[in-house]
């Protein structure tokens, strides 16, 4: 049963004036507003017109004695629910809030009553900012589905589509298993009256698990309200770095917050550079708050050099953690996520959040040592190309058969070579703009729907001016996969 209502004053009491008054659960219970909504200890939950107020009252299996897991159970069903209406993953913030970008779209409250002999009523209160954008009393700001997608269905279309998709999955709990996908990552800090953790895991039971970054017992959280504050919520004030280790250089950046979305600064590393000790005395010097850890978020593609730079920044109290592979923005890649690099993937989802229109489709080219050519559409990676950089081939014949000088540029037009010279440097990067040029017609594409990053990428701007060109695209994607958006 799904009871839908204009206006209530809570859905979670509505649900269980109606369990009073006989109507035996599972139902569900809808309202456009509610005048004193509520969430997690005792905070208001403001709901407006425009926002999706739902309860579920849940049948009480007798075997369960203890429901402290179904809150991150429900958060990890509605994240679901809204990467599979809207191509949209938000990040669970434990227990039970949902962000993108550090702002809070989603909450969830479950409100149990326990008796002698185990649970005797369990229900589960839903809020979803999809047009609303409330002030909401917690310590995120609010965001709405609305700032990120398009969002067409009605409000009580969407409410009898989450009340299916969640009574699908509440038949399998507790039996099956809590599997933690789009939470804050490991490495994230937490503080608590100035000491600093690890976030180390997610036990099975859904309990948050910390370390200590000094000397002190590990933690194991079973409530959000103990203290600990996540260091890079987006309100905090706290700098964000990200870095990107490729196949020759390393590119580390500086965001002043959590909210900004273009970096403060960036510092580069060809090599063994990374790994003196005044790179990383630099960085740590320039983030502005010496005293406080400094965790840099980011890619790598070559293991053997991350462990050593990893190393060195260690001496200098710089902490290297690399992703977790999630989508924010992609719904789906024709790739198995093992076989597509954080790299790439850091890529794609600057490039569907830079470039506007992307839902229609839009070509992603990133060019460093290698040049990856990447098809997206609604939302879809539908696969690519890798190929040797036309940097890469000019360097080649540069020191192996003498043929061009080192650091030869680009040509930038696409007339005939008169010289052996001209033709090996146009042979080196033509095929590259021919084949960009080929793609942009064959998914009749606008050149405003070409992404271009990477630094070997601002020699294809001159063929491609209408292009949106990020020269640190990973260093921007990255960024998202740490804070979860953007």
């Amino acid at each position: 049963m799904h009871f839908l209502y204009q206006s209530l004053s809570s859905t979670n009491d509505h649900a269980k004036e109606l369990r009073d008054r006989g109507f035996a659960p599972p139902f569900t219970v809808q309202a456009f507003t509610q005048t004193h909504g509520r969430g997690r200890l005792g905070h208001q939950w403001q709901s407006q017109p425009g926002g999706l107020y739902v309860s579920f009252e849940c049948p009480v299996n007798a075997e369960v004695k203890d429901a402290s897991s179904l809150s991150l159970h429900c958060a990890q069903w509605v994240l679901d629910w809204v990467g599979c209406q809207f191509g949209l993953w938000l990040t669970i913030k434990w227990p039970n809030d949902l962000l993108f970008c550090g702002k809070k779209v989603a909450g969830i409250l479950c409100e149990a009553q326990v008796g002698a002999d185990g649970l005797e009523r369990l229900c589960v209160g839903v809020g979803v900012n999809v047009w609303n954008q409330p002030s909401a009393d917690t310590d995120s700001p609010a965001g709405a589905l609305q700032d990120y997608v398009r969002v067409s269905e009605d409000l009580a279309s969407l409410g009898r589509s989450l009340s299916e998709f969640f009574w699908e999955r509440f038949s399998s709990w507790p039996k099956k298993a809590l599997s933690p996908r789009c939470m804050i990552g490991e490495g994230h800090l937490f503080c608590k009256d100035g000491t600093y953790f690890h976030l180390a895991g997610y036990s099975p039971e859904g309990q948050l698990q910390l370390t200590p970054l000094g000397a002190g017992e590990p933690r194991q959280l079973h409530s959000s309200h103990q203290g600990y504050q996540w260091v890079h919520a987006q309100d905090s004030g706290a700098e964000l770095g990200v870095f990107d280790l490729g196949n020759t250089r390393l590119k580390v950046a500086r965001f002043d917050s959590a909210g900004e979305a273009e970096p403060a600064q960036v510092f580069s590393a060809e090599g063994a550079q990374g790994l003196a000790k005044d790179f990383w005395r630099r960085i740590r010097n320039e983030f502005h708050q010496p005293e406080n850890p400094l965790v840099l978020f980011g890619s790598q593609v070559h293991s053997l050099m991350f462990a050593k730079l990893q190393a060195a920044a260690q001496e200098e109290g710089v902490h290297l953690q690399e992703l977790e592979k999630r989508f924010v923005r992609l719904r789906q890649s024709a790739y198995q996520l093992n076989q597509l690099g954080l790299d790439r993937l850091c890529l794609l989802e600057a490039a569907l959040s830079e470039v506007e229109g992307a839902e229609g489709g839009l070509l992603c080219v990133g060019v460093g040592t290698a040049t990856t050519v990447d098809f997206i559409e609604g939302g879809h990676h539908h696969g690519g190309y890798i190929g040797a950089s036309p940097t890469l081939q000019r360097r080649t014949l540069a020191e192996e058969a003498f043929l061009l000088s080192e650091g030869e540029q680009m040509p930038t037009d696409l007339d005939f070579a008169k010289t052996t010279h001209e033709a090996l440097a146009k042979g080196c990067a033509l095929p590259l703009v021919a084949l960009i040029q080929l793609l942009l017609s064959r998914y009749q594409l606008p050149e405003s729907r070409l992404f271009l990053a990477g630094g070997g990428a601002h020699e294809l701007v001159g063929f491609f001016p209408k292009a949106t060109f990020r020269p640190y695209g990973v260093l921007l994607g990255a960024r998202q996969l740490a804070l979860g958006g953007r």
